[in-house]
Order: structure tokens, then C-alpha cells, then sequence
């Protein structure tokens, strides 16, 4: 008796582990959007990717699809062979908790203590999540930004009543993230 019970736990804890590395191909993290992440070697990222998608070469770096849907796009860090920026366009990849693209703003930070950041050069807003930002001694090293957007003829965060110009805690929830920006600040 007690070798089939060992014999079954030990069955569901690989399958377990199983599920968990199948679950990584389209994990975001702070520095990665599945197998791809910031700092890998260009050469290694494109052979990861031509493993299971469609590659093409575009300006500046890489379009990563399955059949028509556009997954994400992966560049060069500056001057560098390897990669430094991965945009994210796809809601098959999602954090361990579920943030990623199409998911409602309300939804996303449901619990959470999050910013939203606006960037003036485009004129959009983003959620900054903390758990996502890699800092280093003076600012940050890599940034994983979740870009959102709504059918509002405004801003979502109201900027003026923050500390900051460019970030706030309080803004609107009727919008949806629509895509993921991971990237190194340096």
C-alpha cells in the first residue's frame, strides 16, 4: 500500500512540474516574455523563437507570430548583440498572476498597489507595477511596463494631483493593458 501511494504522489509531482514548465513558454516576468529574455544573445533569442513561431527580420529586430496573430517583437540592446527591448502584443503570455494583454485595468490591479506612468514622447499611459521593475543602485536597470488604453478622449491618470508629472496612483480603471513593454533602461 505504502509503495502505490509513493508511486502516485510521486506520478503527480511530475506532472506537476510538467504543467509548470509548459506554462513558461508563455510566462512574463520582469526580464523575459517566455523563453526570450532581456540580455540573451540575439543569435540564441532567434534560435529559440524559430523553434515554435514564425520569425521576420523588420527594422531594428524581430516579429514573432503563430500564423497571423502577432506574438511580440524582440530588439538589440543599443549597439549590443543581444537583447535589450521585447514588446509583448499577444494575451497568450501573462505574468503568474494572470497580467498581460486584454486584461482590464480594474482587473489588473485589483489588490495591488500600482502606478500608472505616462509617456509623453507617445502620448500613453502605462501601469508600473513594482514587482516588475529591476532596480539598480541609482534608478533602474530593466523596466517591464504594461501600456494601456481606452475608448477615453482623455488621460486615464489625473497627474496633477502626484508628485510627479509623469506618474500617479490616481487614475480610471475603464481600459484594458494592450501591450507589454519589457527593456533595458540603460
Amino acid at each position: 500500500m505504502k509503495t502505490l501511494f509513493s508511486t502516485i504522489i510521486i506520478l503527480l509531482l511530475c506532472s506537476l512540474q510538467s504543467i509548470a514548465q509548459a506554462g513558461n513558454d508563455d510566462l512574463i516576468t520582469a526580464t523575459s516574455a517566455g523563453e526570450i529574455s532581456l540580455g540573451m544573445p540575439i543569435k540564441d533569442a532567434l534560435k529559440l523563437a524559430k523553434r515554435k513561431y514564425k520569425v521576420e527580420e523588420v527594422e531594428n529586430g524581430f516579429l514573432v507570430s503563430l500564423k497571423d496573430e502577432k506574438l511580440f517583437y524582440f530588439g538589440r540592446k543599443t549597439q549590443e548583440d543581444i537583447t535589450g527591448y521585447i514588446e509583448i502584443y499577444s494575451p497568450k503570455f501573462k505574468t503568474k498572476d494572470g497580467l498581460g494583454v486584454g486584461i482590464p485595468i480594474a482587473e489588473a490591479i485589483k489588490g495591488k498597489n500600482i502606478q500608472m506612468g505616462y509617456d509623453g514622447p507617445s502620448d500613453e499611459e502605462y501601469l508600473v507595477p513594482d514587482e516588475f521593475q529591476v532596480p539598480d543602485e541609482y534608478f533602474y536597470e530593466s523596466l517591464c511596463l504594461f501600456y494601456v488604453s481606452s475608448d477615453e478622449d482623455e488621460l486615464l491618470g489625473d497627474y496633477s494631483s502626484s508628485d510627479s508629472e509623469e506618474s500617479t496612483y490616481n487614475f480610471k480603471t475603464n481600459g484594458t493593458i494592450s501591450r507589454v513593454v519589457i527593456y533595458y533602461w540603460k
